[in-house]
């Protein structure tokens, strides 16, 4: 069962996880398609990783945004906007 939580955790689909435990049961038979799926597996987090550093980076350009505008006084600060306010 710890198995089960810890690839659910990943966000392994149950499908997957039902897949993966079916193949462990095999044995060493299956030990190369058990490396290949969790391969795949790892290639989906790091995708998710790199997804949420992007989201990050834009929320960190976009409070600094804010922080400038705040600065300077500026009264029209529209979300979409990427003005240079003056110093």
């Amino acid at each position: 069962m710890e198995m089960v939580l810890a690839l659910r955790h990943t966000g392994m689909s149950l499908k997957s996880i039902k897949n993966y435990i079916d193949l462990c049961n095999l044995g060493d038979n299956s030990v190369n398609e058990r490396l290949d799926i969790i391969k795949a597996e790892l290639n989906k987090a790091e995708e998710k990783v790199n997804d949420s550093i992007k989201q990050r980076d834009v929320l960190k350009e976009k409070l600094e945004y804010y922080r400038q505008a705040i600065k300077v006084g500026e009264k029209n600060v529209i979300w979409g906007t990427k003005r240079k306010f003056k110093q």
